[in-house]
Parts: structure tokens; sequence; C-alpha cells
């Protein structure tokens, strides 16, 4: 297909660009049109004139006074607003900049303020936003509480985006040949994201490479003179369903969906593990399926237009990379879509123009809590594109270990008493007089006295993969697994304990509740075959009587191996994202032959020791890097809008920071 590789800049953007100075207004006859449409109320007249006539809104707010000096509020309002809705936010913005909305309805105030934040009046969205909460709303008297969550998350967007623009505002770039690089920020609803690249600004730009963020009025930095770069810049609406100027929501490719064959593609690149993990989570369930759920199917032509737009952005960028120069784009959420369809396309394409995707997210800050820290004080940054075998930041992966293990070499030892720690912790909650729990280790005693092994298969939370296409060594799913596993061991003297996942239950997680694992394994279990109670048994517990843990991926892969446990994942990726020696069962047959009895598994060599290293790598600030320049979420509950720490922020600007530097060192370091 063809695409506008990068969008041509107006006449008057091209002049201010160089150097020339813009028209203060539109011409005089522009100006009587576009007064008499929005007096008269001809509010698309008045949207079209003004659409045609606007100058670099966001440079010259002040150009737009006239509207709202010589036209009645609730004559510009309604056209300002619907300038905003149609994608021209900078315009609307500095429209309504100068109304006073004092004396309009608390709803309408609303709508202004996220106009004007959208359009980069972030100051007069404080302003407007602050008014609202302290305003009462008697005709929203049943949902105060809910709005006034909603208000005070926008207040704390648009004093984020304040914060933002002023701190990286003050930067100079580098420009022409001076530029090293360019990074990409990929923030389309994710203002945590915006958040965390605003202290990496300044190393960048010192180092030679510039930044842009996609989403219009989030953050804008300076202009590089590469009008290839420049022109991604605050690009995308606020929905991420569109490009600004461009029709609003409708898809620019071609896409083959035939979602029952597991297929949602573009030029050849299947990116439906994407789609799929994300509607799954929306839905709450193992598998969405947007044949026979309405919901997500409405979801699902959503993320369509995201990821089209996001598509539309990569290949801008092979424009870009003709300059020979690494191109990097940041993003979270990396196994979702759209920003998932970002990953898969710089794997297959993108990584051959040095386009590259960098991942950030919090550190396993949840797991060596246990949940007990709601604040994120950590940032995990990798580069996904340069290390494919690197499922998420917060693993580390091969090559962060080889650094870790360079630098601090007596890690490299046994399971200590700060590793029993972490593994040994009440994770499911355990209650020790629970008659449940007696009764399984009264069966365990039986089968043990009678010769037989006791197996423990381990679940997953249904909607928590977290990977880019999910299969395993032997059986398509999950659920194909599991099931086999209860299968091939029925009938034999052996015993089969199936521990949920304690994560099912726990708020921290999956917030709004899950599908659960035993919904998804056959209801009648043969007689040798026990699901376990959520707070019967840890898994350090279940390590004291059990001969192998069977699990699909997670971090009980390394407790038990710690423990001295055989383990056997079934996940590709677990062998990534673990690569301690764990067993690999590759055939259905090889699990029968385990589980019949006829197969003994035993612990290799050096695993408790390499899984220990896994563990203390996670924990490390070569992983874990100690960032707390911004108020965000540790796990999936809110702690309200994300919030730049100021103080710190003014500290960093006097005194560098190494774990700063860390984080931006992560961008290029496979240039």
């Amino acid at each position: 297909m063809t695409f506008d590789s990068a969008r041509l800049l107006t006449a008057a953007e091209a002049a201010h660009r160089a150097g020339a100075p813009l028209p203060e207004k539109p011409s005089a006859a522009e100006m009587d049109a576009i007064l008499a449409a929005t007096v008269e109320g001809r509010q698309k007249a008045a949207f079209q004139l003004l659409r045609k006539a606007s100058l670099e809104s966001h440079a010259r707010p002040e150009s737009w006074r006239w509207v709202s000096e010589n036209a009645p509020p609730e004559k510009v309002i309604p056209v300002a607003l619907l300038l905003s809705r149609r994608g021209h936010d900078e315009l609307a913005a500095a429209i309504l900049a100068g109304i006073d909305v004092a004396s309009t309805s608390v709803e309408l105030r609303r709508r202004i303020g996220r106009a004007l934040d959208h359009g980069g009046q972030h100051q007069l969205a404080v302003s407007v936003f602050e008014d609202v909460l302290s305003t009462p709303d008697s005709d929203s008297e049943p949902y105060a509480e809910e709005l006034r969550i909603r208000d005070a998350r926008a207040l704390g967007l648009a004093k984020l985006h304040l914060a933002a623009n002023q701190h990286v505002g003050e930067i100079k770039p580098a420009t022409g040949a001076e530029l090293n690089g360019f990074v990409v920020i990929y923030n389309v609803s994710n203002p945590v994201l915006t958040g965390l690249m605003v202290p990496l600004a300044r190393p960048f730009i010192q180092q030679g490479y510039a930044l842009a963020a996609v989403t219009t009025g989030t953050l804008r930095t300076s202009l590089t003179g590469v009008a290839e770069f420049d022109n991604l810049q605050g690009c995308v609406t606020p929905d991420g369903k569109s490009l600004l100027g461009e029709p609003r929501h409708t898809l620019t490719h071609e896409w083959r969906v035939a979602w029952e064959d597991g297929v949602v593609e573009v030029d050849g690149i299947n990116y439906f593990p994407y789609f799929q993990e994300r509607l799954s989570q929306k839905a709450r369930r193992y598998r969405a399926d947007i044949l026979s759920d309405p919901e997500s199917a409405k979801r699902f032509n959503d993320l369509q237009l995201k990821a089209d737009v996001a598509l539309t952005i990569c290949e801008r960028l092979l424009v870009l990379a003709t300059h020979n120069k690494p191109i990097r784009i940041a993003l979270m959420d990396s196994h979702f879509a759209p920003q998932g369809i970002i990953r898969e396309w710089c794997h297959q394409v993108g990584r051959m123009h040095g386009i590259h995707v960098v991942a950030l997210g919090v550190g396993y800050e949840n797991y060596f809590s246990n949940l007990t820290s709601l604040e994120a004080t950590t940032l995990a940054v990798e580069d996904l594109t340069a290390q494919p075998d690197l499922r998420q930041p917060f693993l580390g992966g091969p090559h962060r270990m080889k650094a870790f293990l360079a630098a601090s070499p007596h890690v490299d030892t046994e399971p200590d008493d700060e590793v029993m720690s972490w593994v040994c912790q009440d994770r499911s909650n355990v209650g020790t007089s629970s008659s449940a729990r007696e009764r399984i280790l009264e069966k365990a005693h039986e089968v043990r006295g009678s010769g037989g092994l006791i197996f423990v298969a381990l679940g997953k939370v249904s909607i928590d993969f977290a990977a880019p296409g999910d299969h395993g060594f032997a059986h398509s799913d999950f659920v194909s697994w599991i099931n086999h596993l209860i299968e091939a061991v029925s009938g034999s003297r052996n015993l089969l304990l199936i521990k949920p996942h304690p994560h099912e239950l726990r708020e921290e997680i999956v917030v709004q509740g899950v599908q659960l694992l035993r919904e998804l394994v056959v209801s009648e279990l043969p007689p040798n075959v026990s699901f376990l109670e959520h707070d019967s048994f840890n898994t350090h517990e279940l390590a004291k009587f059990v001969d192998a843990a069977f699990l699909w991926n997670g971090t009980a892969a390394l407790e038990f191996s710690v423990l001295g446990v055989p383990v056997v994942p079934a996940s590709v990726w677990a062998d990534r994202d673990y690569p301690v020696g764990l067993q690999i069962l590759r055939s259905r047959e090889e699990y029968e032959e385990v589980l019949q009895g006829r197969r003994a598994l035993s612990l290799a060599k050096g695993v408790q020791r390499r899984a220990a290293v896994s563990l203390r790598l996670m924990r490390s600030d070569h992983v874990a890097i100690p960032y707390r320049y911004l108020r965000r979420p540790a796990t999936n509950l809110t702690v309200g809008a994300p919030t730049i720490d100021l103080d710190r922020l003014v500290t960093l600007e006097k005194s560098p920071d190494p774990f700063v530097q860390r984080a931006s060192s992560r961008f290029f370091e496979f240039s």
C-alpha cells in the first residue's frame, strides 16, 4: 500500500520554522466569514472556515483571541469543542484560551478542560479542573464520587503535562549534523510513559538524541529541523485512532482478519496475539471472541484503528531511517495492541533499518514485596528488538545477566538466607488449620506410602501471559496443557495436585475478578487429581513433599528450583525467561511417561545456584533501576494520576543521577 511518508508542513508552519514571521491573523474577509458563521450558530461552517484559516495555533494562541472577543461564549465554545473532537486540538485550545468559562455548567467546563489540555494549554486546563473540583455538581449527585475521581485524574494529568513541558521546554536540542539519533515516544493513552521520559530528556539531548512524543497535547520538545522527525511530534489524536489533519477513525491499511484461525494480519505479519491478550484482559476471560461477544468486537474495532495508526507511524520512520541514524521507539505494555504491533513490526521490519522498540516498565517490585508496595520506585528498560527472546524488561535476560555477573561476581553462589526469604513468603495467605489442607497432607502421605509419586501443577492468572505469542513445547495453549496433565496422570498410582495462582483472588492484580483456573479444567477430576484451595499451601510448603512441579511459565519455576524440586515448564517462553536448566518435555508422550511414573526427573547440576542468581538479578539495580521521579502504581491498582516529583526533578537539573544515566543508556546500547 502507499502512504504519506511525512505530512507536509503548511506554508505558515514552514515559514515559521525557517525564521519568517507568521501573520498575526487570518485575512479580514476570512475573519468576517468565521465570525458570521459562529454568531449565527452555523457550527459546521465555522469549523470548516477556522480549519482552513488556522495558523500555527500552538505557538500563537493570541492570534485567535479575536474569535472569543467578538462572538458570545455560548456560540464560540461549541465550535471550539467541535474542532477538538475532529482532531484540531491546538486550534480549539487557542480559541478557548480567550474565553471566561466561569459561568458555564460543570459538565461543559469538564469538556473545555479536556480540550485545553489536549491542545497544549495546560496551565488553563489546570485552572479549569481546579474550579470544577471546587464546584458542587448537584445535577450529578448519584455519580458525585465517580466524577470527583475522574475530575481529580484530569487535573492530575494536566499538571503532569504542565510540569513535563516546563522542564523539557528549557532544553535546547541538537540539530542537523549534531544529531546522533532519534527517540520517538509512543505515549498514546499512556501518561505514565510521558512522565517517565521527562527525567531522561536532558541526558538524551545532551548526547545528541532528539525526542518527540506522538500524542498531541502531552509533551512538546524543540524542533530539530529534520522534517521527517519533527512531523511526528504531536501527530496522533489523544484517542490514538487518527492522525492529525487526516480522516477520522479510518483504516488505511489492508487488514486480513480471520479470528477463528488466529489471524489479524497486515502485509504478511500476524499481530493476532497482541489483540487477543488485550481483549482477553478487558473481557476478564482466558480467551476473548470477537465473533460471539459484541463488547469484544467493539473493543477490537477500536484497537484496530489504533494499531492502524501505529503502523503508519512505523512506516513514516522508514523515511526517517534514510538519515542513517538509529531510531528508538519508547513504549510500555509491549504485549498489548497497539503497542505490541510496533514491537512485532520492529522485530520483522524495523530492525533492518535501525529502528528498535525500547520497552519501559516497573521492576519486579510486586514479587519481592509480596504486593505490599502499591507505588513503584523502580524502572526496567530494555531494547526488545535487539533482544527478541526477552519477554518483558523486568526479567533482565541473558545480556543483563552477563553484565550483572561481570560487575558482581560474588552473587554467583548457592541460595542464601536472602534468597530463601524471597522464596518462602506467604503469597497464598495460607490458613494452617485448614481441613482441606489436612486432607491433602493425608492423601499425599498415603500415596507416598504406596510407592506413588506426587506432582504439582501450577496455574496462571487466566488473562496474564504478557508474551508476544504464547504456545508450548508440546501443547498449543495453556488450557490444552493443564487438561492433558489431568488426562495423563489418570489411572496411575501417582497424585497430581493443581494449585491455582494466588493472584486470581488478589485485587492488586486482577482488580475486577477474572475467569478462574477451575473453570478451565474438566469438571470431573479423577480420584488421583486434587484441586487445591487458594489458601491451602504456599509453593515452598509444597516443595517439601512433591517430586516435580509442572507449570506453564512463571517465577515459581525459580522458586521450586531453588528449593531443589525438578521443574517442567510448558511455555516456550519459560526457558527463555528462566534459562537455568529446567526440564523440557517436547511431546505429549514424554509428559505421559513422567506422569505415569515410567520416567524419572532429576534436578540438573547447578540449577539451584542459577535460579538464585536469576532472582538476585531481577532484584538488582541492573534491572530494577531506582527511579522515584514519577508517582505511579506498582500493581494494577490505581494510585491516582501519575505525578512528577518536582523537587527531585529540580535536584536532577543540578546534580546528575547515575540511575537516570543508566536508564537512558539502555536506549542506544545496541546501536
